[in-house]
């Protein structure tokens, strides 16, 4: 046997790829890090694919920014809505897919990974029982609406805010619909839910009714949208009386009674003037801190019990009272599923003569 060295030019042509034996001369740390993806099983793949897909079709959705104007305690009830629609339980369940268009990603992720039951209980602490409020609250009207709407010719939505409904309750289809905020807000709403499917159909609708409430009032706003003040109308006036003076409290009742026809209801709900005013103590009236560190405080309440004569000095007769007792029943399924409603607002029915 030759003890001659084999000449290099004679060597066999490697089969590698070029592109491989590069890997050989990457440092060190490098090829630990390529073994190390190359360990991951593919069932991990996946998830980490799903996950990437899931944060990417919520930034898809991402609700533009909130505008300056807009009210905080506005979006916390979309999150509160949407944190309804997630829950499975019947009674705790509100059929609200709306709510998730003003929702912000991060939020809509942590209320989804937590189990039912630890959400509920984390999101209730968290809200200072706001949570139980609004889920009773949208329950109650959304029968009420649902209920009663073919008894009228017209559905007002007054400060309709982020109200949803209507785009996803089925009313009939001879109903008016109009919806009175400001415009800054109803240009927000319908960028936020631009995405929803066949939304620009629903939208046909509803007559958008803007009113900038410094400037304008609505009795010269809603007849040049197509308004009647003749035709028996159906009043939606969901949170706001407590964030607004007496005086105005007073204007838009007074609009009511002398602008629709006999029989018009009208919805709404209020506080209690002890629990604004801190005179007496109910359950649940961390809410009220809650607001007021949001930099809208409560402002406007009428007397506990007193809402019959309030509202009979003001030309209106009360139809229905929901006491919170009575809105707690709406969101208990068990003593140990149930949602707490604070116990200093009402909501009432009120009809015009």
């Amino acid at each position: 046997m030759s003890d001659r060295m084999p000449n290099p030019a004679h060597q066999p042509t490697s089969t590698l790829d070029p592109t491989s034996q590069l890997a050989y001369n990457l440092p060190p740390t490098v090829n630990l890090a390529s073994k190390m993806l190359e360990d991951i099983p593919w069932g991990w793949w996946t998830l980490l694919l799903l996950l990437a897909a899931l944060i990417v079709a919520h930034i898809l959705v991402m609700p533009p920014p909130r505008p300056k104007f807009a009210s905080k305690t506005a979006e916390w009830a979309c999150f509160f809505r949407y944190v309804g629609w997630l829950d499975s339980v019947p009674e705790l369940h509100i059929e609200d897919p709306f709510a998730r268009y003003f929702v912000r990603p991060s939020i809509k992720v942590m209320a989804r990974i937590l189990p039912a039951p630890l959400r509920r209980k984390r999101m209730e602490a968290m809200s200072h029982y706001a949570l139980g409020w609004v889920i009773a609250r949208t329950k109650f009207y959304d029968s009420i609406i649902q209920e009663r709407a073919e008894q009228f010719e017209q559905f007002v939505i007054l400060g309709a805010g982020f109200d949803c409904r209507a785009y996803r309750l089925s009313l009939p289809s001879n109903l008016k619909i109009y919806e009175v905020d400001r415009p800054e807000t109803q240009a927000h709403k319908r960028d936020c839910i631009r995405f929803v499917p066949g939304i620009e159909e629903r939208l046909k609708r509803v007559t958008f009714v803007p009113v900038n409430f410094n400037t304008q009032k609505i009795e010269d706003q809603l007849p040049a949208s197509g308004y009647s003040k003749d035709k028996k109308t159906l009043f939606l006036w969901e949170a706001v009386t407590q964030y607004i003076s007496a005086e105005a409290v007073d204007n838009v009742l007074k609009f009511v009674r002398e602008n629709s026809g006999s029989g018009s209801m009208i919805c709404f709900d209020y506080k209690y003037k002890e629990a604004v005013d801190g005179t007496k103590s109910y359950a649940g009236l961390a809410l009220k801190t809650f607001v007021g560190q949001e930099n809208e405080p409560y402002v406007f309440g009428v007397p506990e019990g007193k809402i019959n004569q309030f509202l009979k000095d003001r030309g209106f007769e009360v139809d229905r009272v929901a006491s919170p007792d009575e809105l707690s029943k709406l969101v208990k399924h068990s003593d140990t599923e149930k949602f707490l409603v604070p116990g200093f607002q009402d909501i009432v029915i009120a009809r015009v003569p």
